[in-house]
Order: structure tokens, then sequence, then C-alpha cells
């Protein structure tokens, strides 16, 4: 079953109300503190805010992009059929996005901008994410 989480980020591109644009200061208002945070690159230094399964990624106090993962988390498993009826349900397009597709994934990108990563097998979700052209 798709949590409501997934469902408001697939249709409204949001989590808890929160979107890209939004500053380091907005989500912890909203959200509180993170459950873990890191300090990526040397020139561009990117912080990585993480609740639960959801992590806020930014560059100058901006949030550029919000993603799901599901690495080593089976019990929470998504399946692809079911998130292709959800984006069907919902009017929302998608296609193969070659740049991004190997041995090891397949990726979907939705006509709202969502890239959808799935495993080898095209069945399980590996990660979902939405992000700016800002970097």
């Amino acid at each position: 079953m798709i949590s409501p989480q997934i469902f408001e980020f697939l249709t409204k591109k949001s989590v808890r109300g929160i979107s890209l644009g939004v500053s380091q200061e907005e989500i912890k208002m909203k959200l509180g503190e993170a459950d873990d945070f890191a300090l990526l690159g040397k020139r561009h230094k990117t912080m990585i805010y993480k609740y639960g399964q959801v992590e806020f990624y930014f560059e100058l106090a901006t949030c550029f992009m919000i993603q799901f993962t599901w690495y080593n988390t089976f019990s929470e498993e998504v399946f692809w059929p079911e998130l292709a009826e959800i984006l069907h349900a919902e009017n929302i397009g998608y296609r193969l996005f070659p740049s991004y597709t190997s041995v090891d994934q397949t990726c979907y990108l939705t006509s709202n901008e969502i890239y959808i990563i799935l495993d080898v097998d095209s069945r399980v979700i590996k990660k979902v994410y939405l992000k700016t052209s800002m970097i």
C-alpha cells in the first residue's frame, strides 16, 4: 500500500506541505530536528536532512531535491504496478527515462517531473525523487 506521504508527493510534489525551494529553517520549524544529516561535497556544500525515508537536499540553505528511499527496508517495499495504477488514476503520465536506466535499474520520469527508479526486475521501487535544475 502506498503511504499518504508518497501519494501527496506524487500528486502535489510536496511532503507534509513542504516543496522545493523552502529553506532549512522552514523544514526544521515544520518537522523538528532531522533523524540524521550529512554534509557532502568539497566545492559545493550540499546538506542533507533525513526524516525517516525522506531526504531533503539543500544548497545555499535552499531545498533543491526531495527524495524517498527504500534501500534495505524490505518491510516497506513499494511495487511499481501499484504506483503505476495511482499515476494513471491521477492522470499523471510517465515514460521510460533512458539516461538513468541501466542493467541495474529502470527509471521513469512522470509528466510532473518526478523520477521513479526501480530495481533490476522493474518491480520494487528503490527511490522516488524530485529536483530542481539549480545545480
